[in-house]
């Protein structure tokens, strides 16, 4: 079987579509076909989490204060941070960038505690901003 040749065909039959649309059987679809109606295993998920993290690793790489951080752990908190706010969000946390630019690392936790982020993610916040200011991960 050439699945190459399948799947060109499957791309050309169904067509791409980058948002969700109805399809003419009335389910959410998106991509090329792709049922979002129907149920979704751990190994969909974990194939979506590799590429989305794939393209978080890319995209902290244009952030400066990330290349001055010490240890990997504060690193994966900022990975964990633009993972979940997005480019946009994690520019607007200002203080926090000055913080980590002067290696303050105390007053960038508190400015991560101090934001409507802090609030809508509980646990998290209260995780990874520890991390931040210790240096590294520990299980509260």
């Amino acid at each position: 079987m050439d699945i190459q040749q399948v799947k060109a065909d499957l791309r050309r039959h169904e067509g791409l579509r980058l948002h969700v649309y109805q399809c003419t059987a009335g389910a959410n679809t998106i991509g090329y076909g792709h049922n979002i109606d129907a149920a979704f295993s751990q190994e969909h998920a974990e194939a979506l989490l590799d590429v989305d993290l794939k393209n978080v690793l890319v995209e902290v790489q244009s952030f400066p204060g990330y290349h001055k951080l010490d240890t990997d752990d504060r690193k994966n908190v900022i990975i964990n941070m633009l993972f979940n706010l997005g480019q946009t969000r994690l520019s607007g946390f200002k203080k926090m960038w000055a913080a980590i630019d002067e290696g303050d690392y105390q007053k960038a936790a508190a400015e991560m505690r101090d934001s409507l982020w802090a609030k809508q993610v509980g646990v998290r916040a209260v995780e990874l901003s520890h991390t931040m200011e210790m240096g590294f991960r520990e299980d509260l």
